[in-house]
């Protein structure tokens, strides 16, 4: 080693360097700012490659967060399937209600056939009723021979009820007291 004497002091360096000649007090601080400046990028570059590769805690820290993830998903498609079940139910329940309307207006209606058909049968006391009977009676007779031929033919409620000029639901109840009666025989 030589010592390099100068107004800071004495500084030693190695022989191969101080044979190149005299070395200035600032040639040797630039030289030791390269080499701590080597020092800091060679351990940023190290960090940078160890953030890259993927270490085990890292790799575990992206699990833990996945798995959070699949079970946020997994607990949304359980409260998908509670509110589907919930309207699964309601609707069910909507359309039980709906039968069941349905089903009392149809023993309603079969009532009602009942009894016009016993009133058709059978002709009332009063006189008045009974002159006005008789005279629609011929009517009614060529009307509703003429909705059982058209049914018969295959035709549907909706048009026989436009060839004989009724509404529909009067064609369809003269072929439900047909069916009924026939039914009965």
């Amino acid at each position: 080693m030589v010592a390099i004497g100068g107004s800071a002091g004495l500084i030693g360096l190695p022989t191969p360097l101080a044979a190149a000649g005299a070395m200035t007090p600032s040639q040797i601080t630039l030289m030791v700012v390269v080499a701590g400046l080597s020092v800091v990028l060679l351990i940023a570059t190290r960090r940078r490659i160890a953030r890259r590769q993927h270490s085990p805690r890292a790799y575990v820290r992206e699990q833990i967060s996945r798995i959070k993830e699949e079970q946020g998903v997994s607990r949304q498609i359980e409260n998908l399937m509670v509110e589907l079940a919930e309207v699964s139910r309601q609707i069910h329940a909507q359309i039980d209600t709906r039968f069941a309307k349905l089903d009392s207006a149809i023993r309603a209606a079969d009532r009602r056939i009942e009894a016009l058909t016993r009133l058709a049968g059978q002709p009332s006391g009063d006189p008045a009723q009974v002159e006005d009977q008789a005279v629609a009676a011929p009517a009614t007779d060529r009307t509703r021979t003429f909705v059982y031929e058209l049914a018969d033919a295959g035709r549907d409620a909706g048009h026989i009820a436009h060839q004989v000029g009724k509404t529909v639901g009067e064609v369809e109840l003269m072929l439900a007291v047909r069916h009924t009666a026939q039914s009965r025989k």
